[in-house]
């Protein structure tokens, strides 16, 4: 069996694709802002297109399974598109609409708890995408010290066993 095939996210690893091929990222930054306990980290990704074509790219990334995202914007080619919540089908036909109709667009959706999916449609030759993420989360307490545990990929969200899957621990009820 192939890693492909035991991890579906395998293939965002990288960060953003289109196609069979990724897009590069040019630069992240990350802000952090603690309030009362509350910590609000905004993470801005940089990518860029270097094909002489249109694409439409996948950006997958992780937040923590116990924060709440609170804005996300995309900024394509100097256009600034805000991300509004709405029901799963109709926010995925907003965007088909959108991009059928040649207009840039994004989707984004929780494939699953803190892995979060940016689709971004008509990305133009040579243009950046800039993704910016907003989500807040209390600060945990060790030792009686605060603390936030930014993950920077899926893996750190989830992380995977150091152990074969010949060693998994197997309970009984």
């Amino acid at each position: 069996m192939t890693l492909a095939a035991k991890d579906p996210l395998n293939r965002f690893r990288g960060g953003a694709y289109a196609g069979p091929r990724p897009v590069p990222l040019a630069a992240t930054a990350i802000r952090v802002a603690v309030d009362g306990g509350i910590a609000t980290v905004t993470t801005t990704r940089t990518f860029r297109n270097t094909e002489d074509r249109s694409i439409e790219a996948t950006i997958t990334f992780p937040v923590p399974v116990d924060a709440v995202m609170t804005g996300l914007t995309a900024d394509i080619a100097g256009r600034v598109l805000t991300a509004s919540a709405q029901p799963r089908e109709a926010a995925r036909a907003t965007y088909e609409d959108a991009v059928t109709d040649g207009k840039s667009a994004v989707l984004h959706e929780e494939a699953i708890k803190g892995v979060h999916i940016l689709t971004a449609g008509h990305i133009p030759p040579g243009a950046e995408i800039k993704v910016e993420s907003r989500w807040v989360q209390p600060l945990s307490f060790a030792s009686g010290l605060p603390g936030i545990r930014i993950p920077t990929t899926v893996g750190h969200v989830y992380g995977r066993s150091p152990l074969s899957e010949t060693d998994d621990l197997v309970a009984d009820g």
